[in-house]
Parts: C-alpha cells; structure tokens; sequence
C-alpha cells in the first residue's frame, strides 16, 4: 500500500471555494470529506488564515398569532369584569406555563448543543490523531519496504557469493581430481622404474658373479701357465680372452650402474613431485574445507536474511492491515460526524425557534400589559358612561 495524498493549501482553499460556490457549509469537516483525507485541523488554520467564511444557515421562525376577544359587552359590568379577570388568569398561566416549556426547551437543546459540540470536537481530534497514526504507520510501512529491498539486495549478493565459491570448489575438485590422477600415474612409473633398477641390480650382481669367477678362472690359468709352457700360449690367449670379456663385463656394468643412477636421480625426482602433488593436493582440501565453511556461513547468512525478510513482510502486511482499519474507523467516524452535524443543526434550528418564540412571548407580554391598559380604561370610560347614565336616568326622572 503506497502513501496517502497530501493536500496542498491551494487544493483546500479550491475546495472551499467550490463549496461555498455550491451554497453548501464550510468547515473543516466538509472539506476533509470533499477531499477524502486530511487534517482537520490543518484545514481550520488554513480556512482561519485565508479569511474563508462559513455559510450560516438561516434560521427558520415561526410566527405565533394570539387572536384576544377585542369586544366586550360594556352593559354588563360583571361579565366585563369575568371576562378580563378571566382572560387575565389564562394570560398569566399560559404566559407562566409557555415561560417554563420554553425554558425546558432551550436548556435541552443547548445541553443538546453543547454534546453534539462537544462530540463533534471529540471526533475531530480523533479523526487528526488517526491521520497521524496512518501517516506514521505509512512512514513505518515505506521504511520496512525500504529495508526488505536492502535485505533482497544482500541476499541476492550472499547467493551470488556462494554460486562463485561453489563454482570455486568445483574447479578445485576439478584440479585436485587430474593431480590425483597425475600422482596414480607418477606412483606407476616410478614403480615400473623401480623394477627395472632392481632387475638391472640383479644383472649387475650377475655379471660382478661372473667377473669374479673368471677372475678366479685367471688365477688358474696363470698357475697352470707356470707349469706348462705350450699350455701357457693358449691359456694366454684364453685369458687375452677371458680379459676382454671382463672389460666388456666391466663396461657394460659402468654403464648399466650409470643407468642405475639415472633411475635413481628420476625416481628421487619423480618422488620429490609425487610429495609436492600431495602437499598441493592436502592445501587444495584444506581450501575446500574452508570454502565449504564459508559456503555453510554463507547458507546461514541466507537463511538468516530470509527470515528476517519473512518477518519484515508479516510486519508491513500487519501495518497494512491497520491502517485498513484506521481508514475504515476514520470513514465510520466521518458518518458518525455528520451525523453530529446534522444533529447540531436539528440542535442550532430549534434554540433559533425557541429565541423566536421567547421573543413573541415577550412581544405578546407586551401586548398583554397594553391590553390590561386599555381594559383599565375602558372600565374607567365605562364608569364614566355609567355616571352620566345615571345623572340622566335621576334628571329624566325628576322631570316627571
């Protein structure tokens, strides 16, 4: 879920305008509605600060007519008297019993009044705190998403980390693999090198037999020389003979023993490669050892940023979830409100009919005391006829 709007000045002041261009009321309410969103408070300052005025509704009154008997009998005295004693205590007690119903009235509409204030203050300021708290948890929402895209990015760096040391290992197994081979191959040689060295022992160790057994053959063939002359030439040439095959002998075990030698130098040397594959071959596992840990630290790391992107997904879905609900509490409480306002109204248009109708009470009080007045000096106008009437009524009669 992506930020809520922000409504510039200019967007509420256009608002107001096109209400009060509507005939429609202005306040912070109606215009945090127009709007679908923003502070209520914020909307009064700016209202307040540019002058905006609110469109008063105008009051309905009533107008009471008292229709009073405007003529009396002024033959009957008594009855003239009934009727404006009579007319007076009804005055007095419908005057009495309008003063109190209207007191009544007007104390229960302006406690009515004041509630629904009240109640319309309340629901502004929970409806600013909820903005508030949407604001934050959208702020909170941004910043989760903002470290889970960091989280995604590291992830995706360990896995690429581990995909070159497993690509590493592997060309590593790959390079241990041929010197292993390499080594199985010097290991054959130097073993078919060593038996031919030993089988050039051996016929070296024959030949060297073989020398000292002519050796020996000279020795007899020279004492056999001293003792007879004829024999001596042809065991002469015999041992002429015997002497060449000795220094064949003797030549061709020089040579087989520098064989022997070149044998050994190689097979020293095939040995010497043979210890240096092992020791590479022992620092190419060890490196894979410490490769395989890096790539299980690797896997570890992995399995911690997972979860740690996990939760920070639970978390945003959970501030998602709230603020869902504070959208839907801020709808409800600005049904609620205008609920407040239509009852405010109701509240308002009933005090103006009660003012209008303590006004015509008064207006008819006044009227009252007038027609007390007139009634007063009708009595004494009719006195006065009833004077003269008399003064006539004893003047006719003494004429007679």
């Amino acid at each position: 879920m992506g930020r809520r709007a922000t409504f510039t000045d200019e967007m509420i002041l256009e608002a107001a305008r096109k209400l009060k261009g509507e005939g429609k009321e202005v306040t912070g309410w109606t215009v945090h509605s127009h709007l679908k969103g923003g502070k209520i408070s914020r909307i009064e300052r700016i209202l307040a600060e540019n002058e905006v005025t609110v469109l008063d509704a105008e009051p309905v009154t009533a107008d009471v007519v008292l229709t009073l008997p405007s003529q009396f009998q002024p033959q009957v005295e008594e009855m003239q008297q009934a009727l404006y004693n009579a007319a007076c205590e009804m005055w007095r007690t419908s005057t009495e019993m309008a003063d109190n119903r209207v007191r009544d009235e007007f104390v229960a509409a302006k406690k009515a009044k004041d509630r629904a204030e009240n109640d319309l203050v309340q629901a502004k300021e929970t409806v600013d705190q909820m903005e508030d708290e949407i604001t934050q948890m959208e702020s909170d929402v941004e910043s989760l998403q903002q470290n889970n895209a960091a989280l995604d990015q590291q992830l995706q760096q360990e896995k690429q980390k581990n995909a070159a040391a497993e690509a590493e290992i592997n060309s590593q197994a790959k390079t241990i693999t041929e010197l292993r081979k390499t080594t199985q191959d010097l290991e054959a040689e130097l073993e078919s090198e060593a038996n031919a060295a030993s089988e050039m022992r051996g016929q070296c160790t024959a030949l060297k037999s073989r020398v000292a057994e002519m050796k020996e053959e000279m020795s007899v063939l020279e004492s056999k020389c001293h003792a007879s002359g004829a024999e001596a030439a042809n065991l002469k040439r015999t041992v002429g003979e015997q002497a060449v095959s000795i220094e064949k002998a003797t030549e061709t075990i020089a040579s087989q023993q520098k064989e022997i030698d070149v044998l050994e130098t190689a097979k020293n040397k095939k040995e010497s490669e043979a210890e240096d594959l092992k020791r590479t071959v022992a620092e190419q596992a060890s490196t894979i050892e410490k490769a395989t840990e890096t790539i299980n630290t690797h896997q570890k790391e992995i399995e911690k940023l997972t979860a740690a992107k996990n939760k920070k997904d639970t978390e945003i879905s959970g501030l998602n979830a709230r603020i869902d609900d504070r959208c839907t509490a801020v709808t409800k409480l600005e049904k609620e409100k205008e609920k407040l306002q239509a009852s405010l109204k109701a509240a308002e248009q009933k005090a103006s009919e009660l003012a209008s109708a303590q006004k015509r009470i008064r207006e008819l009080s006044t009227e009252a005391g007038e027609l007390k007045q007139e009634v007063k000096a009708l009595n004494k106008q009719l006195g006065v006829l009833e004077g003269r009437l008399g003064s006539q009524t004893g003047n006719s009669g003494n004429k007679k």
